[in-house]
């Protein structure tokens, strides 16, 4: 389920900051929301269904603060710790 996270924020116009999800209009909303079009990285996870135990499990495999790290950085940066996480 974690490249499936991945999937949803690859694309930049997907991905956010600052909140897990958002709508088309730019405002916040829950990941799992059918209105949600863009997600930070833990939302992302919410989006597919990964438990929390999951979530913790991947969050703490790509970044130990993965949520501060996404709010901080830019998508390429994010992208980036997702991907050496994954291929290891």
């Amino acid at each position: 389920m974690i490249h499936k996270a991945l999937d949803l924020i690859r694309d930049p116009d997907n991905w956010t900051r600052q909140t897990r999800a958002r709508n088309a209009a730019g405002n916040p909303v829950q990941p799992e929301d059918k209105s949600a079009k863009s997600f930070c990285s833990i939302g992302a996870m919410y989006r597919v269904g990964m438990n929390l135990q999951e979530r913790r499990a991947a969050a703490e495999l790509i970044h130990p603060r993965l949520q501060q790290f996404n709010d901080t950085h830019t998508h390429a940066e994010v992208m980036e710790v997702w991907n050496r996480a994954l291929q290891n």
